[in-house]
């Protein structure tokens, strides 16, 4: 049983066709008359789009019931509500799920995957001429994509070995483990890891422009990276450092900008496929939603929906709860006794949005890891998480199996979810601990303050909610020997 979703998506997002840029083209998914699903790849066409992949004619039935043929060459558009526009103007409804298509990935993970696919080409033609050697193209795409992204992983190690500073080796957690064994290779999602652990290198080396645009651009491979602003926030507030947190935040939301600006402005539509696809999505099966939903026997917040249908109040609520957490980690952040370090309010928030977000991707779970080590760098524990976390993989794979082919019934699977989610909630607890009592922090044990936190490392209050109490204070300063 394999779990990857790079080698499927080569086909399906059109990445082993001639010609075909993601954002401009897509493709087009129709149901026919008699049930069947078809799909043909679109080519741009000014503000419309070819028809290429159906080579004799296509009959589908519209919301309507009326009956429409498409063919190779056919000319369509797309109007605001999501319908087709033909080509003698008039406007087709759609039936749930049918509709246009374009790649569904922020625009540096969409553009990553394109060269990867322009680089597999490139590979093929060498093995043609004999100079490389041969292989099928998606065995090819494959492996430059997992060398690109175990290459991604070794600079999240190293910048966390950085970062720790007089706990490098606390890194070969980062290196070894079990979730990255698991799941470095399922997405992309080592390409964003290593620029958010990046950014908080060079935060800690006070660099707050390297560290904005680093989070700029790692917010234009995955969302999360945008989340590490808010502990910079609360933290600069308590001491008195805005500044260097508007430079940080300016010239992340100036870099997102500049590389998101180009796509959205030539196309549109396509740029706005991750959101849409990402607002329509519904409970996913990783998440608490679907877990009470099991076992209870819970509609959702939406009950029945259609496909294309928006879970307005999975949405806003699952919003809300985040939002809910983020202020009682900033209240945190501002009462406790002596100041949290960044990567501990790092792992809160990010756990936060796992643990109340509609959807908890497996591979998700690499955002937590070099966080987790640089906020809780405690061995034994942490690789205890990661194995429990890495093992809800065999579960999962026997129960999307399904239990006519022997496969494990969904409250099987959902149990170890939930298992998986009471181990993070237990970190989260544990660094909280760690923040209303420093001394029993390994990293301040050791004799440090924040090593990752840059201009708030050994910086005094400015503004604290409540009284200030003396709470095992670290020793003086260390000098690191250089910025």
């Amino acid at each position: 049983m394999c779990y990857s979703d790079v080698v499927p998506l080569y086909g399906a997002e059109r990445l082993n066709r001639d010609d075909f840029f993601p954002y401009r083209d897509g493709w087009l998914e129709l149901t026919t008359t008699e049930g069947d699903h078809v799909s043909a790849t679109l080519r741009a066409d000014g503000d419309r789009y070819r028809i290429d992949g159906f080579a004799s004619g296509v009959e589908v039935a519209d919301a309507n019931g009326d009956v429409h043929q498409f063919a190779k060459d056919d000319v369509i558009g797309v109007a605001e509500d999501g319908d087709l526009l033909l080509g003698d103007g008039s406007e087709l409804p759609l039936v749930a799920g049918d509709g246009v298509r374009f790649m569904e990935y922020p625009v540096l993970t969409g553009l990553f995957q394109w060269t990867t696919a322009k680089l597999t080409e490139a590979w093929s033609f060498g093995a043609d001429k004999g100079v490389l050697p041969g292989g099928i193209a998606v065995a090819i795409y494959f492996n430059l994509t997992a060398m690109f992204l175990a290459f991604a992983w070794l600079v999240t190690v190293w910048a966390v070995a950085r970062t720790a500073r007089r706990r490098p080796w606390d890194a070969a957690l980062v290196a070894i483990s079990p979730l990255a064994v698991v799941h470095a290779f399922t997405n992309f999602d080592t390409l964003a890891t290593a620029l958010a652990v990046t950014a908080l290198l060079a935060w800690s080396r006070k660099r707050p422009v390297v560290a904005g645009v680093l989070l700029g651009i790692g917010a234009a491979l995955k969302l999360y990276p945008l989340f590490l602003l808010g502990p910079l926030l609360v933290l600069c507030l308590r001491a008195g450092k805005l500044r260097s947190f508007s430079v940080t935040a300016g010239t992340t939301l100036a870099t997102a900008v500049a590389v998101n600006l180009p796509i959205f402005l030539a196309y549109p539509a396509g740029w706005w496929e991750f959101i849409r696809l990402n607002s329509e999505r519904g409970m996913d099966p990783d998440s608490l939603y679907n877990v009470v939903r099991y076992f209870s026997g819970w509609a959702g917040f939406d009950g029945s929906l259609q496909p294309g249908e928006t879970p307005v109040w999975l949405n806003t609520i699952s919003g809300v709860l985040f939002l809910a957490c983020c202020a009682g980690i900033a209240v945190i952040g501002l009462s406790a006794p002596v100041r949290p370090r960044l990567a501990q309010l790092c792992f809160l928030v990010v756990a936060a949005f796992l643990l109340t977000n509609k959807v908890w991707s497996p591979q998700y779970s690499l955002w937590l890891v070099p966080l987790a080590v640089l906020a809780i760098p405690r061995w034994r524990l942490l690789l205890g998480w990661m194995l429990l976390d890495a093992m809800v993989w065999a579960p999962r794979m026997f129960y999307y199996l399904g239990t006519d082919n022997k496969g494990l019934p969904e409250g099987w699977f959902l149990g170890t979810v939930v298992l998986r989610d009471l181990a993070v909630l237990g970190l989260c607890v544990l660094i909280i601990r760690n923040i209303y009592r420093p001394s029993s922090d390994p990293v301040r044990e050791d004799g440090d303050d924040d090593p990752a936190g840059g201009v708030l490392n050994r910086a005094r209050d400015v503004v604290v909610l409540g009284p200030r109490k003396p709470a095992g204070l670290p020793p003086p300063a260390v000098d690191w020997g250089g910025t």
